[in-house]
């Protein structure tokens, strides 16, 4: 994995963290996530990380995965 890669994951991995925090203060936003959801995040803060995003985004798609922004 490049160093690049690794920098995005952690990112992704404290977007996460956040995210998990917010569902957790607001349990009805987990009523609208399926075990089969996948989360994307796209943040406006970070254009390469949300592009590395949008890549992965895509590859889930393309999987057979559900993908929307």
């Amino acid at each position: 994995m490049s160093q690049q890669s690794e920098e995005f994951c952690a990112s992704n991995s404290e977007l996460s963290i956040e995210f998990s925090k917010l569902v957790l203060d607001h349990p009805d936003m987990d009523e609208l996530l399926s075990e089969e959801a996948a989360v994307v995040f796209l943040p406006d803060f970070d254009p390469e990380l949300k592009e590395f995003n949008l890549r992965i985004g895509k590859e889930i798609e393309d999987e057979g995965g559900k993908y929307s922004t």
